[in-house]
């Protein structure tokens, strides 16, 4: 009997999942996300399993700290090399406000790279790859000792390296004297865009000594890190040995591998268009599924900090469970800091004493009350009254009131990302099912529902940990985009079939040391084609041999989709998106098994109006018939997670998944739960 274990690190809890392939039996636990020991950690929750070390097959490691570090601002001190002239590049960035008409909005982030920090090589390349103008090495040389000793990594990025990346090589082996962790360019984002492409690199450097730590430290653990995965962004399964590369891949890797898994359930329940919204102890993290199909992005924003590499589309904010409320020029705040596992939320009763959005939750009893329930933490609502004693008295305000405040002004924030992540598909946020997960997000799902004006939320089976059951389901894959520029004329299956062998010959070495074995590679083609002058690209399938009629008419029609309009101006294809993957054995849902007893447990009271108590129905889960109607407000409690029904919500038992539906104005209850027992799948843009 061989397990195999998904793990997902948020920054206050670890979900482990355990899946024996053989028998189909499936264990769970939750651990707190205490320091730096992943290893230590991973012992623990194979202990906790009651599973042999000796018996775990392979572990699939997702984790939200690349993501929580970006966030929080907690970054390696980077050494930025950029070309003669253009060191200045990551404070000039877009050249655009991002509050184009609000003269009081606050100035932009300063970028993560002092200015003392930046400093330039007299290089040149052209955007065609020619070297123009040769490193001088000796410049170089001289060079290392004007940088601080406070830099611990350095970055290069230099103009059109994307196109030949010789003198990037070149500065690198120089300022290999200095430093053990640099980044380049043209290996971690192999496009055009220089201020993205440099910020990306920059980051990638920050990384790097958090994420060598990591690897090392999981060499300790008692299962050889050889059966060892890492769930990376663009949705599969990279070694460690690449992961300590490039830990940028790793950005979104937690909420990625949530957004697989959500698309997995959309297309288990045949709902077209839906949105992902993953709340964690530091961030929600919202991401679009159309047609059971996680949407991919060639760029993202963590904060307000662009990434461009291939990624899961998800839309990340600094609002979750442990994110740090706060008054600040005349209103509250949430995020982006958070208190984290330890001190944590001051409800957790682990040292924490500075108000939180979990602390908001139980100021208002939405954490229920269950003495048979089994959970990984108490929940002291006397801390958490007290944690907002001093905001409460600073406004004036009713200690349950600036607690609503606190979640709707999160949900504020999420439905802003939902829009985001929406718009950009050229979908109505409005006719998608929001499918919430995470540790908090079944608990704010219908504020956030209520905020943006969807109907439908699925609160899928094990919710809590289903980024870890995203890491069990994920395939071993590379994915990476390289800067093209192909006029429509030139795109020949000749000249194409030469430029998808070059660029996968430098995918297939990565591939490699994924470590996927002899199982059968799947590739794939994905080219970025805009007419002459836009400034953004539509992604079009491509096939080999290729075909220009064929790619010309998908165009045309994903044109109209986006825009609501087409040309017959000749295309160009800028950018050539290309995936490797080979097959796992993925993960297959238990079935729901409905225990012989109640779902109903004893009432308590909680507080959906910032002033009034109201008697609030409790509910076990598990026990949940196919054809019960829960009628808010209501409270439905598992062992790690908390589903919250306000009033105008039903929720009904949809097989393993639990569906609440938002009732309109004009309806009332009894009339909805009616119609709730005929519940059918969402259409296509209902």
């Amino acid at each position: 009997m061989t397990w195999r274990l998904g793990v997902d690190t948020g920054g206050t809890f670890t979900d482990v999942i355990a899946l024996e392939d053989d028998t189909g039996e499936c264990r769970v636990t939750k651990l707190w996300s205490d320091g730096d020991d992943i290893a230590g950690m991973i012992d623990a929750a194979i202990a906790a399993l009651g599973i042999a070390p000796a018996r775990v097959a392979s572990i699939t490691y997702g984790t939200t700290k690349i993501t929580n570090a970006i966030v929080e601002n907690k970054l390696a001190c980077v050494a930025f090399i950029a070309t003669h002239g253009f060191k200045d590049i990551l404070r000039i960035a877009r050249q655009k406000r991002d509050f184009l008409y609000n003269l009081t909005a606050p100035h932009r982030a300063p970028p993560p790279v002092l200015e003392r920090n930046c400093f330039e090589v007299d290089e040149r390349c052209s955007h065609a790859g020619t070297i123009v103008k040769a490193v001088d090495e000796a410049a170089v040389a001289a060079l290392v000792h004007e940088i601080s000793p406070e830099c611990e990594v350095a970055a290069i990025s230099f103009l059109h390296a994307y196109a030949n990346g010789a003198n990037e090589k070149i500065v690198a082996a120089i300022l290999g004297r200095r430093f053990s962790h640099i980044s380049m360019s043209h290996e971690v984002s192999p496009e055009a865009r220089e201020y993205e492409r440099s910020i990306t690199t920059v980051l990638n450097a920050a990384m790097l000594p958090l994420i060598r730590g990591l690897v090392a430290s999981l060499e300790r653990m008692s299962v050889p890190t050889s059966r060892l995965w890492f769930f990376h962004s663009a949705g599969g399964l990279i070694s460690p040995e690449l992961a300590a590369r490039r830990p940028l891949a790793l950005a979104m890797s937690g909420p990625a591998a949530g957004a697989l898994a959500a698309a997995t359930v959309a297309r288990d329940l045949g709902i077209s268009h839906a949105v992902g919204v993953d709340m964690g102890g530091t961030t929600t993290d919202c991401s679009l599924i159309v047609a059971g199909q996680a949407a991919l992005a060639a760029e993202i924003r963590i904060g307000s900090v662009p990434i461009r590499q291939p990624t899961i589309a998800v839309q990340s904010i600094g609002a979750g469970g442990g994110s740090v409320v706060g008054y600040s020029h005349g209103r509250l705040t949430v995020g982006p800091e958070s208190m984290g596992a330890r001190p944590g939320p001051a409800c957790y009763l682990r040292g924490g004493t500075t108000p939180t959005l979990t602390d908001a939750a139980a100021v208002l009893g939405f954490f229920g009350e269950a003495a048979d329930l089994t959970r990984p933490v108490a929940v002291d609502i006397a801390a958490a009254r007290q944690a907002f004693a001093d905001l409460a008295e600073a406004l004036r305000t009713p200690v349950e009131a600036v607690a609503l405040g606190t979640i709707k002004l999160a949900s504020s924030s999420a439905s802003r990302a939902i829009k985001t992540v929406t718009m950009s598909g050229g979908v109505d946020a409005r006719s998608c099912v929001l499918i919430a997960f995470g540790g908090a997000g079944p608990m704010f799902a219908a504020f956030i529902a209520q905020e943006i004006g969807l109907r439908d939320i699925i609160v899928p089976d094990r919710s809590s940990g289903l980024s870890a059951v995203g890491c069990l389901a994920a395939d071993p894959l590379m994915t990476r985009q390289w800067t093209v520029r192909l006029g429509m004329e030139a795109a020949t299956s000749d000249a194409m079939a030469q430029i998808a062998g070059e660029c996968l010959s430098s995918l297939r070495w990565d591939f490699d040391l994924i470590g996927a074995g002899a199982a059968p590679a799947e590739e794939s083609f994905v080219g970025l084609l805009r007419y002459p002058g836009q400034s953004y690209e539509i992604e079009v399938p491509i096939e080999l041999p290729f075909s220009s009629d064929r790619v010309t008419a998908d165009f045309q029609r994903l044109h109209d989709a986006a825009y609501g309009f087409t040309s017959s101006d000749p295309w160009e294809l800028v950018a050539l998106r290309i995936s490797i993957k080979a097959r796992s054995p993925g993960f297959a849902a238990a079935a729901k098994s409905i225990a012989a007893c109640g779902a109903e447990l004893p009432p308590t009271r909680a507080c959906f109006d910032g002033s009034n108590w109201a008697e609030t129905k409790q509910y076990r889960r598990e026990r949940l018939s196919e054809d019960a109607i829960v009628v808010g407000p209501a409270i439905i409690l598992d062992e790690t997670s908390t589903i919250v029904v306000p009033p105008e919500f039903t929720a009904v038992a949809q097989g393993p998944h639990l569906r609440l539906r938002r009732l309109p104005a004009e309806s009332e209850p009894a009339e909805m739960a009616t119609r709730e027992r005929r519940l059918e799948h969402v259409a296509a843009g209902e």
